[in-house]
């Protein structure tokens, strides 16, 4: 049987810590996507610059 704490788990995109979705209270939206974060300075990090964390590589150039 799965538990119900590891289906809530996400991982944060920038420190790679695995997060728990419900209990978190960093979360950034791009897009459709919802990104979890573990802290304040995760989230501060990937809000400065999306693009590098969130695999979206279609650059402008």
């Amino acid at each position: 049987m799965i538990e119900k704490e590891k289906i809530l788990d996400r991982t944060d995109p920038v420190c790679g810590l695995k997060v728990n979705m419900e209990k978190t209270q960093y979360t950034s939206r791009v897009g459709d996507d919802i990104y979890y974060f573990c802290s304040e300075e995760c989230k501060k990090r990937f809000d400065f610059d999306p693009r590098k964390y969130s695999g979206d590589d279609d650059q402008d150039d």
